[in-house]
Parts: structure tokens; sequence; C-alpha cells
């Protein structure tokens, strides 16, 4: 819900005529630009054959440009900017691994590569193998929190493994919030969650 609801303004509906599909999740910039995903369609017991997926990353610049970025990623999902705002990280839910790109001057992004091993990686009950990545959150200290099949798995800033806090339920999307941004709120499957940490969020962040 919007409010006022007079303030109420879309920013993108397509891309390129074809509607988007699952729009996911978002970050924004210091200077207003927005990235976000599309994790696409998905096969459901209410529409066990949905159209052709069309996940991707997308950009909406200061001026309200739109543009794709990426659509090779298998499911897009959380999506973060790294404290100086050089990196892009994205949570491919698919995947064994959250992925990195550096950004351009132009807010495009280049350089794709595999930044942090997800503890999360295995089979689930459809034979398929994910590592269940999904909300991204980041510290002060530039440190990644990931929601996975494992919990919320910790990286330093060079994609290294710093632990897992345990959640009962599997995780969907987290965020650091509270007077101090020294809390950590953590949802999914019904459930919510609020972990205090030593750790505190950036300050100039929505979450």
């Amino acid at each position: 819900m919007v409010y006022p609801a007079d303030k109420k303004q879309t920013l993108a509906a397509d891309y390129q005529g074809t509607p988007f599909q699952r729009p996911n999740d978002l970050v924004r910039a210091n200077n207003g630009a927005i990235y976000f995903t599309d994790s696409g369609t998905r096969p459901s017991k209410d529409n066990p054959n949905p159209p052709p997926s069309h996940p991707g990353v997308y950009y909406i610049g200061p001026g309200g440009e739109l543009k794709q970025l990426a659509n090779d990623i298998e499911r897009p999902n959380g999506i973060q900017l790294s404290k100086d705002e050089k990196v892009l990280y994205v949570a491919n839910t698919a995947g064994e691994h959250v992925l990195a790109f550096d950004i351009a001057a132009d807010g495009t992004i280049q350089n794709r590569r595999n930044f942090a091993k997800l503890a999360g990686w295995r089979q689930g009950e459809d034979g398929k193998w994910s590592g269940g990545a999904d909300g991204l959150a980041l510290d002060d200290e530039g440190r990644l929190y990931v929601a996975s099949n494992a919990g919320v798995e910790v990286f330093s800033d060079k994609g290294d493994a710093l632990g897992v806090i345990p959640i009962p339920k599997k995780p969907q999307n987290l965020a650091f919030s509270g007077p101090n941004k020294n809390v950590l709120y953590v949802v999914g499957r019904g459930s919510a969650y609020k972990i205090p940490l030593l750790a505190r969020g950036i300050s100039t962040r929505a979450k």
C-alpha cells in the first residue's frame, strides 16, 4: 500500500512490451537509480503450464530510463549493493553461489562471477538441486547476509563464509532495523524472527 494514495507512481510495468512476470526484490542507489529482479514464471499447482519464463535483472536510471542488465540467471531473486556501490550482488535461488557484478559508470554491470558458495546447496523433494538463496542484506562492515536453505548465511566482503545463523523455518527475506539498526528481522514460511546483533545495518539504507 502506498500512502498518500495520490503519490503512487508506476516506474516500470514491462520491458520492450513484455510485462514483468514476477518482480521480486530491489535496491536503491544513492543517486536514485533502482536495481531490481524479476524471477520469471514457475509451474505451480494452480498454474502447471505457465507462459515462457523471462527472468532478468533490471535497472531504472536516475532519469527513469529502463535497461535489462542480465537475462542469463536461472532464477534471480534477492539483490543488494556493496557499501561503496561498486558491486551488485544477486541471489540465484537455483544456483550454488551468490553472484557478483562490477558496476560501470553508466549503471550497467559487467564481470559476472561466483561471489559466495552457499552451504544451503542441497537436493529438494522435487529432485532438483538448489541453494535456496533469497533475500540479501548488508551490514555496515560490508558483510553479506543471505537467506538460504541453511538459514541466514553470513559472508565477508570478499565472499568468505563466516557462519550460519540457524532459523527454525527456511528464511525468505531479511533486513536490518531498529533505532540503532542492530536488529536483524527475518521472515519465512509464515514466521517472523527478531535477532539482536553486534553488527549494524547501513544507516543510509532502508534495509
